[in-house]
């Protein structure tokens, strides 16, 4: 659902991005754009944008990212410890970073509302996404897997499983536990740091992150 398209502008090579998914796409752009000053040093470098709620022709405009992601030294398994360490310090470092904006007021509904979201609604709405993908119905609709020889549930049982867990009263409880726990720190998050999403560069040290 999403398109990528690379173009020459001013003698700078740059990156244009559409998507027919317009809501996540929306929630994306915008992230990306109202990022404070001190934590764009994380992102892409920005050079125009279109951005209206519902839109099909939001689109947003970025130079190139003149390095793999770490998904592709991952897989490729072609970087050393030296890399990997450092890469794993400046992750440490941008959600440090992330750490520093905490909420101006504090309402407890509000936040547990947006928790509950990320933790739970949304990942049930992603694994829900899976099963428009004709060729993974069977990997889906099954009530087991197999992966490597080892038994796993189907996306649909787990998805039973979140159902019936947000719908019962002990869940509420540990709900509550867990925001406890993490009420203190509330921050700007990502939402989705998988390393498909994160360029590292060794040379300068430098994070940047996408989607």
């Amino acid at each position: 659902f999403n398109e990528i398209k690379k173009i020459i502008k001013f003698g700078t090579k740059k990156i244009i991005k559409t998507s027919s998914y317009t809501n996540k796409f929306y929630d994306e752009i915008k992230w990306l754009v109202s990022l404070p000053n001190d934590l764009k040093v994380y992102a892409p470098n920005i050079s125009n944008f279109f951005l209206v709620k519902d839109s099909k022709d939001n689109f947003i405009e970025y130079d190139f990212i003149a390095t793999e992601t770490v998904h592709n030294y991952f897989i490729a398994n072609n970087m050393d410890e030296v890399y990997w360490n450092k890469c794993a310090n400046k992750y440490k470092e941008m959600i440090n970073s992330f750490l520093k904006y905490t909420p101006k007021s504090f309402d407890s509904k509000y936040w547990k509302e947006q928790i509950f979201w990320m933790y739970f609604k949304k990942t049930k709405d992603r694994l829900s996404i899976i099963n428009t993908y004709p060729d993974l119905c069977a990997f889906i609709n099954n009530e087991f897997v197999y992966i490597n020889g080892q038994k796993f549930p189907s996306v649909k049982k787990i998805i039973n499983i979140l159902d019936a867990y947000m719908s019962n009263n002990a869940m509420n409880s540990v709900f509550d536990q867990f925001f406890q726990k993490i009420k203190d720190r509330i921050c700007i998050v990502h939402g989705d740091l998988t390393f498909s999403n994160v360029f590292y560069s060794l040379e300068d040290d430098k994070m940047i992150i996408i989607d």
